[in-house]
């Protein structure tokens, strides 16, 4: 049976203005978290300097210096542009101006959220979504601050909402991908640690597309874009060359760029210091070891979902078992 033209041809202007207002709700949305999360964060800002490395990367935005490994050229250029955009009006120093900039990428990340939950389920969910996220403790705690974990979050959450875009309709998102890969790039000269965010994705994609972004031409774009996207750290060999005080290391050279940007002086891919207290179990009966082990694996499960009932305001513990009973 074959639909009459006129029917058809309705259907597609009541799709097409559902497409419409869908759009207005989410943009509505995005409008009001971003709203409201940047009035609660930039009140209650650090207006001066916080304790661990918000200091040092206040003051290589100021001086345009370069930061501890990997060197972060991303937040010191977005910092030193701030500071001279940010009127003086928002603060009595360069400390609450750039606070407030950690402000506002900490509620466009909220608003990408919303916006993805939003994609995922309903209006009220986006909404729930941002929410949760943007007032957890540790969320609020280092969007008020300048570090690089609010610009990391934001770079987190784009990705994220590129992608579901992406996997829902390929043609209709189609250039997704580009920005993705621009924005894999780009978010590693800032945290270097969003590539474990990014693998999983890339390959999601990779393998939802069936081949068609692994195509000769598309693949070289996506790869320019990527490269395009590591940019930044440009600035690290250009910074170097007249390294400000309090600069780190000998960036204006192959070797020391190279050992810079991998971290080598902290171990690369080392992420924690290890003590000596496994190392001597690791020696002992292997029994002991094992059983050193299970308990340290049981201890740390236990804090895991402890920080997640407390990160989550507490709803984890309700959400978490209705969000498995509905993919079940």
């Amino acid at each position: 049976f074959e639909m009459p033209p006129r029917m058809r041809t309705d259907d597609k202007d009541i799709s097409a203005q559902d497409s419409a207002d869908g759009r207005e709700a989410s943009a509505a949305l995005s409008a009001l978290v971003a709203a409201s999360v940047f009035t609660v964060y930039s009140s209650t800002r650090f207006m001066g300097v916080p304790g661990g490395d918000s200091g040092e990367l206040m003051a290589m935005a100021c001086q345009r210096g370069v930061a501890h490994p990997p060197g972060y050229p991303l937040l010191t250029i977005l910092g030193s542009m701030w500071l001279d955009l940010c009127p003086d009006a928002v603060g009595e120093g360069a400390a609450a101006k750039l606070s407030l900039l950690s402000a506002l990428m900490g509620s466009c990340c909220a608003a990408l959220l919303a916006l993805s939950g939003a994609t995922c389920s309903t209006w009220w969910g986006g909404l729930l979504t941002g929410c949760i996220y943007a007032f957890s403790p540790t969320v609020w705690r280092f969007s008020t601050q300048f570090e690089v974990f609010a610009l990391n979050n934001l770079f987190a959450a784009a990705l994220l909402y590129l992608s579901i875009g992406f996997l829902r309709d390929m043609h209709r998102h189609r250039f997704s991908a580009y920005f993705g890969a621009a924005i894999c790039g780009l978010g590693l000269t800032n945290q270097q640690t969003l590539v474990l965010l990014e693998g999983p994705l890339i390959v999601g994609m990779l393998v939802a597309s069936k081949g068609t972004l692994l195509q000769p031409a598309r693949f070289a774009a996506l790869t320019l874009l990527f490269t395009l996207g590591l940019g930044p750290y440009v600035y690290l060999p250009l910074a170097g060359a007249s390294p400000a005080r309090g600069s780190w290391g000998s960036v204006d050279n192959w070797h020391g760029f190279v050992r810079h940007v991998t971290r080598q002086e902290y171990g690369s891919f080392q992420l924690y210091t290890t003590g000596t207290a496994e190392g001597d179990l690791s020696q002992a009966h292997p029994g002991s070891w094992w059983r050193g082990r299970a308990e340290r694996m049981h201890g740390n499960m236990a804090s895991a979902l402890a920080f997640c009932h407390k990160e989550s305001l507490g709803v984890a513990s309700v959400l978490c078992p209705l969000g498995l009973y509905h993919l079940l």
